[in-house]
This record gives C-alpha cells, sequence and structure tokens, in this order.
C-alpha cells in the first residue's frame, strides 16, 4: 500500500522499488489513491516474468481480504501518506518506514493527529502539547513539538513487523517497540535513473558529511 504519482515522481518510484524487490518472490498488488499504468521503462525494469499490478484502494478495502494476504504499508514522511494510516488502522499490517516521526503524515489529517497526541503522551501533556502546535502563532514551538514528539507509538503499535532503512531509526523503534518484530534494510538506489549514482575521489585522510533535508527542510 503506497503513493503512485504520475511517472517519474518521486512517491512512486519509492513504492516501486519495494514492488521490484518483493516481486522477485511473490505476486505483487500495489494499492493506491491513484492509478498510472506503468510506462514501458518501468516494465522493463521489473524482474522477467514478475506479477505486479495496480488497484485502487477503495476497490481492494471494499473486498475482504483474504488470510494469505501480506498487507505492507509504505509510511513516508510527508502529508501525502495520511490516507495510507487511516487503511492501516482498520486493517493492520507490517510497514515500511522512513522516519520514525510519524507526525507528517498525521499532518494531513488534523483530527487523527489531535487524536493521537493524548494517546502518545498522556492526558495533561497532550493537552498541552496541542497548544504548541500553532504553526501560525508560535513556529518554532510547533516546530520543536512536532520533531519532540514522534507520534509513532500511536500508529505502529498496530504494526506486525516494521522495516527501515536507518540504524538509528531501527534503534530508536527496536527500544520502543520490543514485541514487534523490527528489521533495518538497505535502500536500494533509484533502478529506474541509474545515473543518479554519484561516485566521489577523495584522499584517504579526508572525511565527508553529507547531509540531507528533505521534505519540510525549513523546520528540520
Amino acid at each position: 500500500v503506497g503513493v503512485m504519482d504520475p511517472a517519474g515522481g518521486s512517491f512512486r518510484i519509492h513504492t516501486l522499488n519495494i514492488a521490484r524487490a518483493l516481486a522477485t518472490r511473490y505476486e505483487v498488488l500495489i494499492v493506491s489513491n491513484f492509478i498510472a499504468p506503468f510506462s514501458a521503462v518501468e516494465r522493463q525494469a521489473l524482474p522477467e516474468g514478475a506479477v505486479v499490478e495496480q488497484i485502487d484502494r477503495k476497490a481492494f478495502f471494499a473486498e475482504p481480504i483474504s488470510d494469505d494476504t501480506y498487507l505492507m504499508y509504505q509510511l513516508g514522511n510527508n502529508q501525502h501518506y495520511s490516507w495510507i494510516i487511516d487503511e492501516f488502522l482498520r486493517a493492520p499490517g507490517a510497514v515500511v518506514v522512513h522516519d520514525p516521526s510519524m507526525y507528517w503524515p498525521l499532518s494531513g489529517n488534523a483530527e487523527l493527529c489531535e487524536n493521537f497526541l493524548e494517546e502518545e503522551l498522556g492526558l495533561i501533556t497532550g493537552l498541552c502539547a496541542r497548544d504548541m502546535l500553532d504553526w501560525n502563532n508560535r513556529p518554532a514551538s510547533a516546530a520543536l513539538m512536532a520533531h519532540a514528539t514522534l507520534y509513532n507509538r500511536a500508529v505502529l503499535q498496530y504494526a506486525t513487523e516494521i522495516f527501515c532503512h536507518s540504524a538509528s531509526t531501527f534503534e530508536v523503534l527496536r527500544k520502543k517497540f520490543p514485541d514487534t518484530l523490527c528489521y533495518n534494510i538497505t535502500l536500494t538506489a533509484n533502478f529506474l535513473s541509474p545515473e543518479e549514482v554519484v561516485r566521489v575521489e577523495r584522499e584517504p585522510r579526508e572525511k565527508v558529511t553529507f547531509s540531507l533535508l528533505g521534505y519540510q527542510s525549513e523546520y528540520k
């Protein structure tokens, strides 16, 4: 279950990368709120003989889910994934987490976000946190609260398995959810654009640090 924007979109590429990996062993059905036919390049990049199809989220979740269906939800770090949290809470499964904080996907659903404050922090602290999340009048305190409060217990406590691709995120989630299987996996390169791979030549003693500020970088 993931976001599929038009061909070439970054969300679509994330979803297709996961589908491509799963398709080496399983039949894959991509459930999304946007359906666009696979391009010739996308089809060619899939494993030979792989079965990968798409279905609209409403059509998929309108029918009973069979016991042999393995549900995997991709939870990205922006509000475009808020609808996935809705579906996940109705039919929990495994999750792929790109960020330990669930604030940004929850921010696409104000009612959902507010309801989770008390569950994550407790009643009194939750009420205080709700008052701080005022992006218009108190952006500094709102940014502090958004990133200090991970909002993930209210969501991930229902996950059957958790997959992440960061050692630090893995440690946070493994300790917070000791009864849930957690995996730290390697995030593969974008198989649709191999030219994006960059090689850096440097002296052995030179230390290079890379930092990436992605979505909502103003507040990160």
